[in-house]
């Protein structure tokens, strides 16, 4: 209906026209509902960018309407499993709840404590679904989710600990973000990093090392004013499988390089320096050749 090739006044034209209709519309119908909300996603919010613009619009300034059939198409998806084959929206619920969750967060008010019925799902691929978007959602820079939806956080700080591997390592992988972006959920966070780098699986105990290790060249600070997760790397250099002693050996020379190049560190790491200086020197006389 909206093509590139329109005008911002035509937009605007046509933004006054289907308000109204939409407002003033006995009932909004789930083939409408599919039109608009397809056009927030991708393919079509990269490709079809002034029908992106438009249906964003909408969606903003008819919310008050919308929201309660958003919900309700929510409920149907995500509790009763109900999917619709006639919308393309089914197919991509968890991309929907992301962009309505930056174009008008007030509509999800109901539906985002739904997603713990996801994370708790016997379905693996259903977890793992619901912690991707989560982790994206929660560890975004100036993002109140957590502050917001709290029993969904410790739900979710709960995946860490899943059954099934690739959902811990993704929870891992994520850890960065939030100790990049989030200083009130470090805690939460090292507490978790904490239980994984024990874990039984050397590809979560790897993911570990490397979250904190990447953490620190991104923002040193992060790091070094953390004597926990110093100490998880320091116990990593001890791990049975090569290529994790490796990282974490390399994370060591890196935060004790940072500490030769400024007097002016934390004193978590003013306290981990003589040691760390000791794990590097210890390195070169161990007795395999691949950890020398």
């Amino acid at each position: 209906l909206f093509s590139d090739e329109h005008s911002g006044k035509v937009k605007s034209f046509m933004l006054d026209v289907l308000c109204p209709l939409i407002t003033e519309a006995d009932v909004v119908s789930n083939e409408l509902l599919d039109i608009i909300l397809m056009n927030i996603v991708e393919p079509n919010k990269s490709q079809r960018k002034n029908a992106y613009l438009l249906a964003k619009e909408l969606v903003v300034k008819c919310s008050g309407v919308l929201e309660s059939y958003i919900q309700a198409f929510f409920n149907h998806v995500l509790i009763l499993g109900k999917e619709d084959k006639a919308l393309g929206i089914c197919g991509k619920v968890y991309d929907l709840i992301y962009e309505l969750n930056h174009i008008c967060p007030s509509v999800l008010l109901s539906v985002l404590p739904q997603l713990e019925v996801k994370l708790k799902s016997s379905q693996d691929q259903e977890r793992l679904g619901a912690v991707a978007l989560l982790a994206r959602m929660f560890s975004e820079k100036d993002s109140h989710l957590a502050l917001h939806h709290q029993q969904l956080w410790r739900a979710f700080l709960g995946r860490f600990n899943d059954i099934t591997v690739a959902i811990r390592i993704k929870c891992v992988q994520y850890s960065m973000h939030f100790l990049l972006n989030h200083p009130e959920l470090r805690k939460d966070i090292t507490e978790t990093l904490k239980l994984r780098q024990h874990d039984g699986e050397e590809n979560v105990r790897y993911e570990v090392v490397m979250a904190i290790v990447t953490t620190a060249r991104r923002d040193f600070e992060v790091v070094s004013d953390s004597e926990d997760l110093l100490e998880f790397v320091k116990e990593r250099t001890l791990d049975k499988k090569f290529k994790i002693r490796k990282e974490a050996m390399s994370g060591l020379a890196l935060i004790y390089k940072k500490h030769l190049n400024d007097a002016d560190v934390p004193q978590a790491t003013k306290k981990a320096v003589t040691w760390i200086k000791d794990k590097i020197l210890h390195g070169y006389y161990m007795t395999g050749m691949e950890d020398r």
